[in-house]
């Protein structure tokens, strides 16, 4: 997985060593999944820092922010930065790299919420360890946040009810079993009993192609000359010539 990070500091040796860290970390937490960070903006002032931002429009990021910025105290600081971000990134997670320990009053204050404080520090292990935890704390929040948004297919198999995000699913068939569909996913087949008509009013987000089929739009790659459907897995369902128009219209909006 692949987390967006963003970097502000008026000291770019900071800077460096944030990035250089970053890499470390991302050892660290890599356990059954792969986690990188692509750092999608750096900036050394709080001006260069909107602007990028403005380019990038970066969501659900993490956001390595210095307190300290320039010599405007009070002003176009780590602080007003965070506001920003904010109300640009919803789901933004703050870290404050500073070099003052306490500014929990402050934050509170001003609704800032970071997940953490980092003391800017010479001890490079010690560092490498509390930004690695940090990360994680913010790794997991997202990963909450983006699993409550998810859409989630059920389906019943004998007494167990089971669910699969929509965005893993490629498509739903019949089979040579009038009663039981197929359902085929990014992790394999699936079984259950059912109708394809009834799946279509239960799922408007799957489109039906024809009488036996139901696809994901977004994991369907269309051949309008053959009349066909391929999805990530090699697969392959064909749609008859009624339904041209239909497809042709529905992937060209």
């Amino acid at each position: 997985m692949k987390y967006q990070i963003f970097i502000c500091d008026d000291n770019q040796e900071t800077i460096d060593q944030l990035t250089s860290i970053l890499q470390i970390a991302s050892f660290r937490l890599s356990d059954d999944d792969s986690i990188t960070f692509s750092i999608v903006g750096q900036a050394t002032t709080f001006e260069s820092a909107i602007a990028i931002l403005q380019k990038s429009n970066p969501t659900g990021g993490i956001y390595f922010l210095d307190v300290e910025l320039g010599k405007n105290v009070g002003k176009d600081n780590g602080f007003d930065l965070a506001e920003y971000i904010k109300q640009m990134d919803s789901k933004a997670q703050i870290i404050f790299v500073t070099s003052h320990a306490d500014l929990s009053i402050i934050t509170y204050q001003r609704r800032l919420g970071p997940i953490d404080y980092i003391v800017k520090s010479s001890n490079i292990a010690d560092l490498t360890t509390r930004i690695s935890d940090t990360l994680k704390s913010a790794i997991n929040t997202l990963k909450k946040a983006n699993s409550e948004n998810e859409m989630f297919f059920t389906y019943k198999v004998g007494h167990e009810i089971r669910r699969i995000a929509v965005s893993d699913i490629y498509y739903i068939s019949t089979t040579g079993n009038s009663h039981k569909l197929e359902l085929v996913h990014a992790n394999g087949i699936s079984q259950f009993i059912g109708s394809i008509s009834k799946v279509a009013d239960k799922a408007p987000y799957l489109l039906q192609i024809s009488q036996s089929c139901l696809i994901n739009p977004n994991k369907a790659e269309v051949d309008y000359q053959q009349h066909r459907i391929t999805f990530p897995n090699g697969d392959i369902q064909y749609y008859s010539r009624k339904n041209s128009h239909m497809i042709r219209d529905y992937f060209k909006k």
